[in-house]
């Protein structure tokens, strides 16, 4: 069952999923295809409201974002 706050105790917004929870360098929200950066925060475009979610976290939707071709 997910926390209902981050460690630093601000909540988690309630439309994140319960698999929400802290990722690692290979899948985390910073690197997800869902994610957007705006305003130098990461809103998640795959859940209602498009909630805030922090870079080093992930769910189980996480979806790798495309890489530019060279």
């Amino acid at each position: 069952m997910r926390m209902n706050n981050y460690p630093d105790g601000t909540p988690i917004p309630e439309a994140l999923p319960q698999a929400y929870k802290e990722g690692n360098l290979a899948r985390n929200c910073g690197n997800c295809s869902f994610v957007m950066f705006l305003d130098r925060n990461y809103y998640c475009g795959k859940f209602s409201g498009n909630p805030e979610v922090r870079a080093n976290w992930v769910c189980a939707a996480w979806k790798p974002a495309m890489q530019p071709k060279s």
